[in-house]
């Protein structure tokens, strides 16, 4: 995820504003990044969603890339492209390979 560096400082006031609005104690906020951690549930994407990875990867962003926009796993991101008829394929670039011409003997 890449962030403008001269948004920061709006993205910064905007999040201590929400941190004084809700007052949560540090003991709730380590549980629940705990049960997160350890209990994800698998993420449902909208029609929507599900076309904009679709596009995505049409596009040429890796299936990596797409776990990391969408905040899922890649078996997720590979059952939503298998299900919309889309084909794995690698998107590395092939290497090229030159053949030598024998000698004549």
């Amino acid at each position: 995820m890449k962030i403008n560096p001269e948004l920061l400082p709006e993205i910064i006031r905007v999040l201590n504003s929400y941190s004084n609005i809700l007052p949560v104690s540090k003991e709730i906020i380590s549980q629940k990044a705990i049960k997160l951690s350890f209990n994800k549930p698998t993420k449902l994407f909208t029609i929507s969603e599900q076309l904009a990875i679709q596009n995505r990867y049409l596009k040429g962003v890796s299936i990596s890339d797409l776990t990391m926009q969408f905040d899922c796993s890649a078996k997720l991101i590979e059952q939503i492209l298998t299900s919309h008829g889309i084909a794995m394929v690698d998107n590395k670039v092939p290497k090229i390979k030159r053949y030598r011409k024998p000698r004549n003997q």
